[in-house]
């Protein structure tokens, strides 16, 4: 398809970083292009900015960037971030802020980025801190999207979380979290989308999950929950009101007796129970009962049947 075309004149004598542009329209391809002299991108194209080692090591360079680049907010991937002064960006006031796999963050950069009071989506991922202090998180009071994967978030950052009052999306995967801090996300009154999985929580983390009525979509990919936790999850449901619409509970220790609880959340759209030990019967019996939901299973290559096709449906047309 053919857009309108708008121009970005950009500094030539070295580059910004890399541009992502998602043309305007359902199914068009993302473009990927050097942001460095003048570049043409599709009218009304969402623009996503990973800025450049030479940003990183100036930031105040960054306050030249056109508006139009930072618009969907500022990406930091696998940068050596020694130089980078993140007191920088305040006065840009950005919405999004992701460093993911860059090297290790100092305490004074972290505390930095905790004075970014305007970030709404904050994706800090796979990059070592200096110190394990997550005191600053509650300061971001505007978040809505917290993601703190694989940087080991313990027990005493999941506290400073929970005093996140319009948090909606927490993504927490490889965290080293225990089953009674986790109960107390239940507590939150925002929280519509919750992922912890590779965390080392079984069945008793599930406790009163359905006092969180703003959840629509749980995932808890291999974790230590049992029959016993998809028990409490479906109780917990019917009883609250709770109307969840995506599970997933991929490679838990969890057998046909789940998929027969499993039944009753008729709300559920999408479940994910690949790589778990259930028999073609009960794969056959939750499709049947679930028939609007897209139902992934199977297992991994010579782990035995891939059962995939018998549990998969889509939604009619």
């Amino acid at each position: 398809m053919d857009f309108e075309q708008e121009s970005l004149v950009l500094p030539t004598a070295y580059s910004l970083g890399r541009l992502t542009v998602y043309p305007p329209g359902e199914g068009e391809s993302p473009q990927l292009m050097e942001a460095r002299g003048t570049v043409h991108v599709p009218a009304g194209a969402n623009l996503f900015l990973s800025v450049s080692q030479e940003l990183c090591d100036d930031l105040s360079k960054i306050h030249l960037v056109p508006e139009r680049l930072l618009a969907n907010g500022i990406t930091f991937s696998e940068k050596n971030l020694d130089k980078t002064d993140f007191e920088e960006l305040l006065s840009l006031a950005p919405c999004c802020v992701v460093i993911h796999s860059c090297n290790a963050v100092s305490t004074e950069q972290i505390h930095d980025i905790g004075e970014l009071r305007t970030i709404e989506h904050l994706n800090f991922s796979n990059t070592p801190l200096q110190l394990l202090d997550f005191s600053w998180v509650p300061q971001l009071s505007n978040l809505r999207t917290l993601t703190l994967s694989g940087i080991g978030v313990d027990d005493a950052g999941l506290g400073f979380i929970t005093k996140l009052q319009h948090l909606e999306d927490l993504y927490l995967r490889g965290a080293k979290v225990s089953d009674p801090r986790v109960r107390g996300l239940w507590e939150m009154e925002t929280l519509k989308d919750v992922k912890l999985g590779q965390c080392p929580i079984g069945d008793e983390a599930l406790g009163n999950v359905g006092s969180c009525l703003s959840l629509r979509s749980l995932k808890v990919p291999e974790t230590r929950i049992s029959d016993r936790g998809v028990e409490v999850v479906v109780n917990e449901s019917l009883r609250t009101g709770q109307r969840l619409t995506g599970l997933s509970l991929r490679s838990c220790r969890i057998t046909d007796m789940s998929l027969v609880r499993l039944a009753s959340l008729k709300d559920l759209v999408l479940l994910d129970l690949y790589s778990i030990e259930v028999t073609p019967e009960g794969a056959a019996f939750l499709k049947r009962s679930l028939p609007e939901c897209r139902i992934f299973m199977g297992r991994d290559k010579g782990g035995g049947p891939n059962l995939s096709q018998v549990t998969r449906r889509d939604r009619p047309a």
